[in-house]
């Protein structure tokens, strides 16, 4: 675990260091399964974004753009 000192304010932790740390968390086999899923977001919204600007609509649209790829019918 980290030292309390090393743990940097919210306000400053990106996606690619907060998935990073996601992962550690997890156990080999919930790792696996989890991490192709969020990779996916981590790279589309850039591994250097601050998770503070994050909108729920920036979350939502990158959603509906995959389900709209996989199901012309959505």
């Amino acid at each position: 675990m980290r030292e309390e000192a090393a743990v940097r304010p919210a306000t400053r932790v990106t996606i690619g260091e907060a998935f990073s740390e996601y992962l550690e968390s997890l156990k080999p086999e919930q790792r696996h399964q989890q991490e192709a899923f969020i990779r996916n977001y981590v790279d589309h919204a850039g591994d250097g974004t601050v998770i503070a600007t994050l909108t729920g609509s920036r979350v939502e649209s990158y959603v509906e753009a995959r389900v709209k790829a996989s199901d012309p019918n959505a």
